[in-house]
């Protein structure tokens, strides 16, 4: 032992045992803006041709993509196991969930 304070690297903390958090970046804010409107556009593509219910882009994009969040946060915690088989029935799930 050399007498000083572990330095906290790797554990999320400083050296007064505060937890870090990571601001976005403005590259990480871009590209964040970017996701959206891709998804926005696809959205109301899909609105347009029909393909997708036409609800406000807002739920299409909690419908689609809420319960994946919320399926691999259970996952994560060991809450509901997850195989190939299941996440392929719950993502189809998501789909039909928005699809005409």
């Amino acid at each position: 032992m050399t007498g000083r304070k572990p330095s906290g690297r790797g554990t999320g903390k400083n050296e007064e045992g505060f937890r870090l958090t990571k601001l976005p970046s403005a590259r990480t804010a871009f590209l964040d803006q970017a996701k959206k409107n891709i998804f926005e556009e696809l959205f109301r593509e899909g609105i347009a041709y029909r393909i997708v219910k036409d609800l406000k882009i807002t739920n299409l994009f909690s419908l689609a993509f809420g319960p994946r969040i919320f399926l691999t946060r259970d996952h994560l915690l060991g809450l509901a196991p997850l195989d190939e088989d299941a996440v392929s029935k719950c993502l189809e799930a998501c789909w039909d969930s928005i699809k005409r």
